[in-house]
């Protein structure tokens, strides 16, 4: 289960309303904005002929999940009409999977886990959904993806007539969600006036990769390794992931040098830390 903290949402793991049903604050206006994108959305991935497609949102849709669910709703009826021979993969599969890898739930939100599950669960098309806003929501937007050759074919993006803020509350509010099970936040939207405090690096020194360096080309070294962790209330990075890396050496370098380090970890409203889930990369270079 997933908390949504700033407006006190209980969310359950990737699941949108799927079935229809009224939405706070639609308004017709939205509706044809979304239904149009969801339209030229499933016309371009009809053209690809893909067998198995993923769905999902990305991290900006927890801001206003409400829209989000409307849009992947309009989807699937899009979807219905001009792919029918292909199969959605479920969130059971994307659960199974991200357990695979030892990801989080929330991890799910992000768009480089998305890619790692979609390839892992073979599908020949991943479709992800993103609001835009500056400040308020002014938008919604979607992505095809190609799995196998890990490229774009196709981005749209729908206006809307009507901007909203995620609530009633000012812009300025953070926005973040809480996995229940290990008690980790996902910091969704920050904003450096408010009280909450983002982790940060307090020691975090480059990799030695002296233990690796004759097993490894040294044209290898010369590489970025993408990982997720959880820092805790006292700094430390633990159930760390990894999500990109060129050479399974690097990666296992990469988890120990993660290991080693130390954060500030975030700050809540309170005063108090809390632990939060991030993106981390690690650097190797050439002495």
């Amino acid at each position: 289960m997933i908390t949504y903290h700033k407006a006190s949402i209980a969310v359950a793991f990737l699941v949108f309303a799927l079935f229809g049903g009224t939405l706070l604050g639609q308004t017709p206006q939205r509706d044809q904005a979304i239904d149009r994108l969801a339209d030229v959305s499933a016309n371009q991935v009809s053209a690809t002929h893909p067998k198995r497609i993923l769905l999902s949102p990305l991290q900006n849709c927890l801001r206003e999940s409400s829209i989000c669910s409307q849009l992947e709703t309009a989807l699937h009826n899009s979807l219905g009409n001009v792919a029918a021979g292909s199969q959605f993969i479920s969130r059971d599969e994307v659960s199974r999977a991200l357990t695979k890898h030892r990801l989080m739930g929330i991890d799910a939100y992000d768009d480089e886990v998305l890619r790692l599950i979609a390839s892992d669960l073979r599908a020949d098309l991943l479709v992800t959904e993103d609001l835009m806003w500056s400040p308020q929501i002014n938008g919604v937007s979607t992505e095809l993806i190609d799995v196998a050759k890990e490229q774009s074919i196709g981005k749209y993006t729908a206006p809307l007539t009507d901007p909203v803020s995620s609530s009633d509350e000012p812009v300025f509010v953070p926005v973040f969600v809480k996995d229940e099970k290990s008690g980790v936040s996902l910091i969704v939207f920050y904003s450096p006036t408010s009280s909450i405090r983002l982790p940060t690096c307090d020691s975090c020194p480059a990799p030695s990769f002296s233990a690796h360096s004759v097993e490894v080309p040294r044209t290898k070294l010369q590489s970025v390794v993408r990982l997720r962790a959880t820092v805790t209330e006292e700094g430390v990075a633990k159930q760390i992931a990894v999500i990109g890396a060129l050479n399974p050496l690097l990666a296992e370098s990469a988890i120990d040098t993660v290991r080693q380090w130390h954060f500030h970890p975030a700050i809540g409203a309170d005063g108090k830390p809390f632990p939060t889930r991030r993106s981390v990369e690690v650097s190797f270079r050439l002495q």
